[in-house]
């Protein structure tokens, strides 16, 4: 049952590290947009 446990938290734990890393991207991605507005 441990070892069960153990590899759903890994799981979620990795599924976290890939959505602050897709955030991370959006986010970047957003302000050079909004930076290409701007610049016009």
């Amino acid at each position: 049952m441990g070892g069960i446990k153990s590899a759903v938290s890994m799981g979620y734990a990795v599924l976290f590290v890939i959505l602050l890393y897709l955030v991370g991207i959006g986010i970047s991605s957003l302000i050079q947009y909004i930076k290409k507005k701007f610049r016009r």
